[in-house]
């Protein structure tokens, strides 16, 4: 043993160390440009499903202003005001109007299920909508009981929209 130089000793470990510090910088990198990667990549789906949101609810948005146009026309012609232009037997029994109300729900429940299966963006909608949302289903709240009560309409109508306006609530909006 007297025959080994330190210098040797020193050299071989140099020898096998240095491999190893370099594979775990390595393999310290790739995790690193992984994770970066990864958020890079959540980013970009978020900003897809942003502009999703933005790109469909400009669309919806010129729907709905023009069903809600047309309804009001109607509403006044027929000199219905306040809660009397959402009652269900008025709306049902006039067929210029409910192809505009039931287009309006149809829009909305599109958002509200979009935002359910991670679509849209909640945060958008509710500053965008959200509002305009929420008044609608109040007032049309009696027009939706009747209509999922009737013989031959949808038991789960707007269900989505229900369950995305109650989310926060304990309190049904629609029993």
């Amino acid at each position: 043993m007297s025959d080994v130089k330190w210098t040797d000793v020193g050299a071989l470990i140099i020898a096998v160390a240095v491999p190893v510090v370099l594979h775990l910088a390595a393999n310290s990198l790739v995790t690193q440009q992984i994770n970066a990667d990864e958020k890079a990549l959540k980013q970009a789906k978020q900003v897809q499903i942003q502009n999703r949101t933005l790109d469909r609810l400009y669309k919806i948005n010129l729907e709905i202003t023009n069903a809600v146009a047309h309804k009001s026309i109607i509403d006044r012609e027929n000199n219905k005001k306040n809660s009397a232009k959402f009652k269900y037997k008025y709306i049902n029994s006039n067929l210029y109007i409910l192809p505009d109300v039931l287009l309006v729900l149809n829009l909305y429940e599109e958002v509200c299920h979009g935002i359910q299966l991670g679509l849209f963006d909640a945060e958008i909608v509710e500053d965008l909508r959200g509002d305009a949302l929420k008044a609608t289903f109040k007032d049309y709240n009696s027009f939706i009981v009747k209509w999922r009560n009737g013989p031959e309409q949808s038991k789960n109508a707007w269900q989505h929209c229900t369950e995305y306006l109650n989310k926060d609530d304990e309190q049904n909006l629609f029993e």
